[in-house]
């Protein structure tokens, strides 16, 4: 009776772990169908959205002073009633500055659920300089930024003496015939020295004898670009000392910083 007893409650038990395992294997097999069918929905109500509600009713521009901010809208190509996602920045920034060389960068912003943001930002005219007859407007980068039809002396601009180029396409930097990497860090130096405002022309012609003026008083022999800010330090002392008279001319030579040297009055050749 005993052994008849056990093996009923074994079978019993053995009923309800199946139960148990045929109950937990539907709920794992629901969740495996319930997956995939909540992921699709998700993806049909993303689309649906993207469609039918994120869609352009405003365009604005910010941070542009050079151009017309309405122009810059229909340049870009952005149509109102089009998907806020249609537009890729990259493209529209390529664009934008093809066509106006002064902008530098643009920043693409959506605001859902209607609107997008054209934030501009624009390059600031530094130098000039004349290339084979022509004169360029130049950035702080040496991007070239316009080709007006004006004579170099009528521009207030720091003047650049360039070295041989072989192309000059506004809205990019000019093409030089041999490296001229030397020119834009020592443009970067110069930037950071109290000289910079003074400065009305520099000549780059020669990697190993760059000069400057500061108006019509002084020349400053610098010699190559090496230790430039020492250079720059050299001569600003030398200015500030009493070592040259109010309104006397004077050429510095301070590419040897160690041991500088000057012409004063007539003899000083200010020109380069």
């Amino acid at each position: 009776m005993k052994d008849q007893e056990n093996a009923g409650t074994t079978a019993q038990s053995e009923k309800i772990e199946n139960f148990i395992k045929q109950n937990a294997a539907k709920k794992k097999l629901k969740r495996l169908i319930f997956i995939p069918i909540a992921l699709v929905l998700a993806i049909v109500f993303f689309i649906i959205c993207f469609v039918f509600f994120f869609k352009v009713k405003t365009v604005s521009v910010e941070g542009v002073e050079k151009y017309s901010a309405d122009l810059l809208v229909i340049k870009s190509g952005i149509v109102i009633g089009e998907n806020l996602y249609s537009y890729s920045e990259a493209e529209i920034e390529e664009t934008l500055m093809l066509s106006y060389p002064y902008i530098s960068n643009v920043n693409l912003k959506r605001r859902w659920p209607d609107k997008i943001i054209l934030d501009i930002t624009e390059d600031t005219a530094t130098y000039v300089s004349e290339v084979y007859g022509e004169t360029l407007i130049l950035s702080e980068s040496l991007r070239i930024l316009e080709n007006p039809e004006i004579n170099i002396e009528s521009v207030e601009l720091c003047r650049l003496i360039l070295p041989d180029i072989d192309r000059a396409l506004v809205g990019n930097r000019p093409v030089f015939t041999e490296n001229a990497d030397y020119i834009i860090d020592a443009l970067k130096t110069i930037g950071q020295s109290k000289l910079e405002s003074s400065i009305t022309n520099i000549d780059f012609r020669n990697k190993y004898g760059v000069s400057f003026l500061m108006g019509n008083m002084y020349k400053v022999k610098c010699g190559s670009t090496d230790e430039l800010d020492i250079k720059l330090m050299m001569t600003e002392k030398i200015l500030e000392s009493s070592q040259i008279p109010d309104g006397t001319k004077a050429e510095l030579d301070v590419s040897d910083p160690s041991e500088c040297t000057a012409i004063l009055g007539d003899s000083a050749n200010i020109s380069l």
